[in-house]
């Protein structure tokens, strides 16, 4: 083989660039695949045409090129003294038409994704295809690696003038054209001077490509798809005046294309400083010839663009062409240099699609001339490693080209670029001197049609009557119907209106007038719907307060809300869920004392006007302080028209409410449901407190009783910072080597030493990412005692089979004294076996292990010496240096086993626990054991007890949820073992092996909620406060915050400094039942004063379903609305019962289109609707109706807009963007509420008068 190999010369970088792509690739991609079509009218000779190309491939160097790569420092070409020549012949003459094009289109696409074997000759092959009424198609296939564009002109040119020669009977002449090798030597001798420092400069502040217009999320196919082709078209007299508008800026058509595209570029969200990928021809300035030569000589390199919208035309014009002069002396560099000189990321190119302006087009070299070629046509395929090539070819018109991946871009986006694209060429035509913000307008076509998508035309109501007046009129219709299931209990219409009179009659009494607002805190049951609809039929709006929400939440809303009445329960009072001083009266719905009865249940005289606010409902969203959203009757009825619409009329049918008051979706499920007639069935909340006494009273009793130690009831509680993973999880990219990596331990050390914190613990992780910064504790102890004064300084924990005894006490020895006698070692016993290739022999029996080399450290601590084996006999040993505490303070780790924490009491040590794949129930029955472990062996004291608990604290909860919510969920994601229990302590029994993907995101959605609603300090400082001090109760000493669990790191600090205040507030407190059971009584007796109550409506116990498929299968529910989080919880059951539905709505997150396949896949037929709207325009304001063909996305699409409602997505400047373009979404209409109560700086942000053209009114932002 090497005796073939005639010549070898360097590549271009170019072609060192696709060699890459093809080695990444491989050779079935079809990337830099190129093929030229020949179009003949006249019959053709194929043997003659067979001849002319063996005839051309001889000749030329270039054509009998290959790449090696193997065994050379670098990538070289090869030219070979002869290669074969692939010539084939496919005939589709026979065919129908339309079959024949099908056909060809079909085998063009399997021939480029043939591709080429880079390092096996020909790179090149002939196909000669004959289709219907006499047309023949030449296709010429070859890797872009071996010729560019007017090589394409030189290589055709010269086949076909031997071809029509020889036909002729002639023997044309072949013009002697340069050798591409000479142009490689040319490259060789360049010296490259400036080049670095030129693209530096031009690049300088790029960190990323520009994006493209409708690129899907995770783009890219598995496998190559045929490219998608659109076409535009400017006619000659357009081309001509684009023309003359570059030339009178001294600039040139090319220039005017390279305004154009960028403009469109940053219309569709590129920004005004964005790059383009442009094609440089790259054979001026080089060897004698080269416009003769046939090889690669082009560049594909970048050209940055600023756009300032201030000026015109004419000077973009003039700075595109300076900067494409300078750039010549500067184009024969790789891309892939100048990506290293640039600031983007290695492996990410500067720019994501390539503009090739070919003025003149090399086809029309040939199809210009008279002759043969006067009948013939070329056309060009140019699979490029781009998501997108913008071809743009000048000849007597201007043909547009977007060549395009369907799988990484939109075809319906593409369609629209391209119209805008077009357009602004033509308007640039006009003149040189309209400013960039002149032409940048959307082509009327667009806007009249983005118009229409967004708006609908005006939809009459079928009532205005508000909400509880069509309540009252269902009663009135049928009276006997149930209205509300709960449990085992069924209200009538004509029961539900009965008791929603008596309590508006009661609110007029107690003087509440129109506009007041009244607050509704209460547990889920059929009195709260009485409560919501009685609130509103005496003229006032509802405000729901969530009992379960921290109190300081609860506080604000009652006192911001200006609330003239509450209405709750008796046990919530008692409970002291909800504040007892606060200026509203107090109205318990459930007091045994008489009185509501007697009311009257006769509608009341009280007239609502349209305009008068149905209800205020709080929402934090992105502004931190939870703000109340003021909605008025006339918003709720037109959201009542639109699901008419939308979902239709739900009379006779059966809906689930699952959700609750406090988000807006609710009036869909309670009040719309009600006013057309259907049953509803209340779904149980999870946490329902007793009727007669709230958790902390008899939390308090119960640890009162268990005699906890003094740090849990009544001392002190301790606080310490916990760092436990820090490097991130299973495929986490690990830091950059250095100090950064432990700027966290070391800035948090420093805070909590300020703070008056207990203690650092450091852990000790091998062999993964998930801590792998940790490998030894003593080290990372040793930094931290060295930059602080006070603070504890711990293992958390040494796992001691897994060491030398000796050689742990010699090192935290040294830490002793760096510290001056702040240490403290925990011990584990290991549990991974990868981590015992330290010392294998202890796996099998590491806990006994454990606690036999425990009782030698602690002697060695003490100073007491051992005997060890020496190479030449025993030797007796102690520790140097000896220690500054003369007792080594320890902790015995301990996960879910009561063993571990009864051995941990009886060796008389501190105990260090955590919360996951326990309850704090279970905890604090085995603080119990550990307790009693520890006064059976007659050690002094209780003994203490550390409890590790991930700790975020913030200021509102809302955000501290959204912050960890994904660095927490990835984080339980670790644990597969741990979901499962917590799945099986829900009554749960599932097969891990069988979860779907989505199965284990509902699962960890679960486990989240769990968690960081139970068993963790994720919160504000007053939910958290509640939590410390149920904690105390449950016997624990010490919170040790687990704070680096994947959070940003100065959101992180940020919460750290807040752990100090935390620790003072919560020993300031005191214990959480002093008082407790006094200010119950009296909350109770000063509400029974106020006012009697309703009968109480407590179902029977074990009425209540158990789970969602349990409901709709008991209750026989045709309809239900969920989050998609709930849905997949929902499939995650092992009888969801989603194919006994008709309906299911889902809203309130995005809506993935996976989960929509699922859905549609069990409910067997029925409708499944994405529903989008913000609380600010009303519930709702569009719907999608899924089917497949919308499941197929990655996200299920918003929707139509809903009766009366307008949606518009903008840009910065209150424009409309073009379709498929990103911005922000504007909402418009008669959902569009009042604004915020009290925040008018807020409401006069968000709420605003249309920047729109022909949109009326005011529009949500």
């Amino acid at each position: 083989m090497e005796a073939r190999f005639a010549t070898r010369t360097d590549l271009t970088s170019l072609q060192s660039g696709m060699v890459y792509h093809h080695l990444r690739e491989g050779r079935n991609a079809g990337t830099d695949v190129v093929q030229v079509e020949v179009v003949c009218s006249e019959e053709i000779d194929a043997p003659r045409l067979r001849r002319a190309w063996a005839e051309v491939v001889g000749r030329e160097a270039a054509l009998r090129m290959s790449a090696r790569w193997e065994g050379v420092s670098e990538p070289e070409a090869v030219i070979h003294p002869t290669v074969p020549l692939e010539f084939d012949e496919v005939d589709f003459s026979a065919l129908d038409p339309d079959e024949a094009a099908r056909q060809f289109r079909a085998a063009l696409h399997r021939d480029e994704v043939r591709g080429f074997d880079l390092g096996e000759p020909p790179l090149m092959r002939v196909t000669l295809y004959r289709l219907p009424e006499g047309e023949t198609r030449l296709v010429w296939t070859l890797h872009h690696l071996i010729a560019d564009g007017w090589s394409y002109a030189l290589v055709l040119d010269d086949v076909f003038t031997l071809y029509d020669g020889w036909g002729r009977d002639e023997a044309p002449e072949l013009p002697e054209r340069p050798s591409f090798e000479r142009f490689a030597e040319w490259l060789e001798e360049r010296s490259g001077e400036g080049d670095r420092e030129f693209w530096k400069g031009m690049l300088e502040g790029i960190e990323e490509p520009s994006p493209l217009p409708g690129e899907r999320s995770g783009s890219g196919a598995a496998e190559p798809q045929p490219r998608r082709y659109l076409h535009e078209q400017l006619d000659p007299a357009e081309l001509d005046r684009l023309r003359s508008v570059a030339e009178s800026a001294d600039a040139t058509l090319n220039n005017a294309i390279q305004a154009a595209w960028a403009l469109t570029l940053s219309r569709y969200g590129a920004g005004d400083d964005l790059v383009l990928g442009t094609i440089r021809g790259g054979r001026a300035g080089t060897i004698p010839g080269a416009r003769e030569t046939v090889g690669l000589f082009i560049q594909t390199l970048p050209l940055r663009v600023r756009l300032q919208k201030d000026r015109t035309l004419g000077e973009l014009l003039g700075e595109l062409r300076r900067a494409w002069v300078e750039t010549r002396d500067h184009e024969h560099v790789s891309v892939s240099d100048v990506q290293r000189w640039s600031g983007v990321p290695a492996g990410t190119l500067p720019f994501r699609s390539v503009l090739n302006v070919q003025d003149p087009f090399w086809g029309d070299h040939l199809t210009g001339r008279d002759g043969p070629w006067s009948t013939r046509s070329v056309i060009l395929h140019n699979r490029l490693v781009y998501p997108l090539t913008v071809a743009v070819n000048a000849g007597a018109t201007l043909d547009i080209r977007f060549e395009f991946d369907p799988g990484q871009l939109d075809e319906a986006v593409m369609e629209g670029v391209l119209s805008h694209f077009g357009s602004l060429l033509r308007r640039f035509a006009e003149s040189p001197d309209r400013t960039l913000a002149e032409l940048d307008v959307l082509p009327p076509a667009d806007r009249t049609r983005l118009l229409a998508l967004g708006g609908r035309a005006p939809t009459e109501l079928v009532s205005t009557d508000p909400v509880h007046l069509q309540v009252q009129r269902q009663a009135e219709q049928e009276p006997d119907a149930t209205a509300i299931r709960f449990g085992d209990l069924d209200w009538s219409y004509a029961e539900l209106d009965a008791q929603v009179n008596r309590i508006a009659r009661r609110l007029i009494g107690s003087g509440v007038a129109v506009g007041d607002r009244v607050g509704i805190a209460m547990e889920r049951g059929p009195e709260m719907v009485a409560a919501m609809l009685g609130v509103m039929k005496a003229g006032a709006a509802y405000v729901p307060v969530d009992p379960h929400y921290p109190a300081d939440r609860v506080r604000l809303m009652v006192e911001d809300a200006g609330l003239v009445v509450l209405l709750t329960q008796t046990r919530l009072v008692e409970s002291r869920r909800i504040p007892l001083d606060s200026d509203a009266v107090l109205l318990a719905v459930d007091d045994p004392a008489q009185g509501w009865a007697d009311e009257s249940a006769l509608p009341p005289e009280r007239t609502v006007d349209p305009s008068d606010l149905a209800y205020v409902i709080y929402t934090s969203g992105s502004t931190g302080r939870p703000k109340g959203v003021m909605v008025e009757h006339r918003n709720v009825v037109n959201f009542f028209r639109g699901m008419d619409e939308a979902v239709g009329d739900p009379g006779g049918s059966s809906w689930l409410a699952v959700t609750s008051i406090s988000f807006d979706i609710s009036v869909l499920e309670l009040l719309w449901t009600l006013s057309r007639g259907a049953r509803v069935v209340l779904y149980p909340e999870r946490e329902r407190l007793p009727a007669t006494t709230g958790r902390a009273a008899g939390r308090a009793s119960t640890a009162a009783a268990s005699g906890a130690g003094p740090g849990g009831a009544t001392g002190t509680m301790e606080f310490s910072l916990f760092y436990f993973s820090a490097e991130g999880g299973e495929g986490e990219a690990a830091p950059a080597p250095g100090r950064e990596r432990y700027r966290l331990l070391l800035e948090g050390s420093r805070i909590a030493d300020e703070g008056g914190l207990s203690a650092i613990w450091t852990p000790e992780r091998h062999f993964h990412e998930f801590g792998g910064i940790y490998p030894n504790p003593s080290v990372a102890a040793a930094a931290v005692a060295a930059i602080t004064e006070r603070v504890g300084i711990r293992s958390g924990s040494v796992v001691l089979p897994l060491h030398d005894t000796i050689r742990v006490a010699e090192e935290w020895s040294v830490v002793d004294n760096l510290s001056n006698g702040r240490v403290g070692l925990s011990f584990a016993s290991g549990w991974h076996d990868r981590d015992f290739i330290f010392a294998p022999e202890n796996f099998e029996d590491r806990k006994e292990v454990m606690f036999r080399e425990i009782e030698t450290l602690r002697a060695l601590w003490r100073g007491e010496s051992i005997t060890r084996m020496a190479p030449k006999g025993e030797v007796e040993l102690r520790v140097h240096p000896r220690p500054v505490q003369p007792e080594l303070p320890f902790w015995i780790t301990a996960g879910g086993s009561p063993e571990t924490f009864r051995r941990a009491g009886e060796l008389g040590g501190n105990l260090l626990t955590h919360l996951l794949g326990q309850s704090p129930d279970e905890l604090e029955s085995k603080i119990q054991v550990y307790r009693d472990a520890w006064k059976a062996a007659g050690h002094p004291g209780h003994g203490h007890v550390s409890l590790m608990l991930h700790t975020y604290i913030g200021d509102d909860l809302d955000e501290v949820r959204a912050i960890v919510w994904d660095p927490f969920r990835n984080y339980l994601r670790t644990s597969v073992g741990l979901i499962k229990a917590m799945a099986q302590g829900d009554g749960k029994d599932l097969q891990m092996a069988e979860l779907s993907d989505e199965d284990m995101e509902a699962l960890l959605d679960h486990a989240f909620d769990r968690y960081f609603e139970t068993s963790a300090l994720m919160g504000t400082m007053e939910s958290n406060l509640e939590m410390v001090a149920d904690l105390r109760l449950r016997g624990v000493d010490e919170v040790a915050c687990l704070i680096d669990f994947g959070i940003d790191d100065d959101l992180t600090l940020r919460s750290i400094a807040r752990i100090p205040e935390l620790m003072r507030r919560a020993n300031e407190a005191g214990p959480a039942e002093d008082g407790n059971g006094a200010a119950s009584a009296a909350s109770a007796a000063s509400a029974e004063a106020v006012v009697p109550s309703l009968p109480s409506m407590v179902p029977a116990a074990g009425s209540l379903p158990d789970s969602v498929g349990d409901a709709i299968r008991t209750y026989g529910i045709t309809h239900l609305q969920c989050t998609p989080s709930m849905a997949r919880l929902i499939l995650a059951e092992s009888d969801p019962g989603l194919d006994h539905l008709d309906t299911l709505l889902i809203g309130g997150e995005a809506f993935p289109g996976r989960l929509a396949e699922r859905l549609l896949e069990r409910m067997d037929g029925a409708r499944v609707l994405n529903m989008y709207g913000p609380t600010e325009t009303t519930i709702w304001s569009s719907t999608q109706r899924v089917d497949h063909a919308v499941a197929s996305g990655a996200i299920v699409p918003l929707g139509d807009p809903i009766a009366n409602t307008g949606m518009y997505v903008v840009d910065a400047e209150g424009r409309l963007v073009p379709f498929g373009v990103p911005g922000e979404l504007l909402i418009g209409g008669a959902g569009v509420v009042r604004g915020y109560l009290d925040r008018p700086g807020l409401t006069a942000e968000r709420f605003i008068d249309s920047p729109i053209d022909g949109v009326e009114g005011r529009l949500y932002r």
